[in-house]
């Protein structure tokens, strides 16, 4: 057998080399594989009465697994395994304050609407930005969700931030958390204080909060939500950069004048706030600093 010759030689193109496949291109069509894979289970969708779903193949930190199973439809690769919507979040970007990946409880949906709040705000947060970092000179670093312990009561904390750092360390730090002890509240912070506090909207994942009778009253309850951790956070931000001018170079006062900054031109987004505020006078304290 392994001394027969071909019949016909392998014919290899010139291109072969041009058409191989990048690891991206092979971990995504392993992915729409796994994606296509039917199961026999059925599928933890709310409504969903396929009987073709595959375990989410998440252990949390005592090797429990997650006992829900999904359709090709409401599944999620990362890595290579399936998991539901949930704990696909998880294992995308969650750390804890020591750098290491953590595990979270099975049941323990925190993570899950911290990491859907900051999807919803992330741009906006982001365009929050915007006009600062060129003027203060400083690079912009997003963090993953992480968990951390706060204060001297180390409190279980899970948060996600965006921040402005200078050579020296980081300037502004605005993050969206959530502790366990509260899992109803969402926080919004501005270098470690507590800002402002809403509600959270119902959703699927998490499930926290009242279910809205229509989807009117739950997209009305989601956008309350966003308007009012905006507002917070922005005028939190203006007031930090009315007191904390960037530093500018004595040569350059003729250019940049007395180095203002305003926040108007980063607001452009839907819904966000159509004029500068003050922030809250007693703002609520958090005892770790950022």
């Amino acid at each position: 057998m392994w001394g027969r010759k071909t019949p016909h030689p392998l014919i290899v193109p010139l291109n072969a080399e041009a058409q191989e496949e990048t690891p991206e291109e092979i971990a995504e069509r392993q992915r729409q594989e796994l994606i296509a894979r039917k199961g026999d289970q059925y599928c933890s969708a709310r409504g969903c009465k396929e009987e073709t779903g595959l375990s989410c193949e998440y252990l949390d930190r005592r090797d429990r697994p997650c006992p829900t199973a999904w359709c090709s439809e409401h599944r999620h690769v990362v890595n290579g395994h399936v998991y539901c919507p949930a704990h696909a979040g998880y294992v995308e970007g969650t750390e804890s304050e020591f750098g290491a990946h953590v595990h979270p409880d099975v049941e323990n949906r925190v993570p899950a609407l911290v990491n859907w709040v900051t999807r919803e705000l992330d741009a906006d947060v982001l365009t929050m930005f915007e006009p600062l970092v060129p003027v203060y000179g400083d690079t912009m670093v997003i963090d993953p969700i992480r968990f951390v312990l706060f204060g001297v009561e180390r409190i279980r904390t899970w948060e996600r931030s965006w921040k402005m750092c200078s050579h020296i360390g980081v300037d502004l730090r605005v993050a969206l958390a959530v502790e366990e002890g509260r899992p109803d509240t969402i926080l919004g912070k501005v270098n470690s204080h507590i800002i402002v506090s809403t509600p959270a909207p119902w959703n699927d994942e998490y499930q926290y909060g009242a279910m809205p009778a229509t989807p009117e009253e739950a997209e009305a309850a989601k956008n309350h939500m966003r308007m009012t951790l905006l507002r917070g956070l922005y005028d939190a931000v203006q007031d930090w950069a009315a007191h904390e001018p960037p530093a500018v170079h004595p040569a350059q006062d003729h250019q940049q004048g007395n180095a203002t900054v305003s926040l108007e031109q980063g607001m452009d987004v839907s819904g966000a706030p159509q004029s500068p505020g003050t922030a809250p006078a007693h703002p609520q304290e958090d005892s770790q600093s950022g």
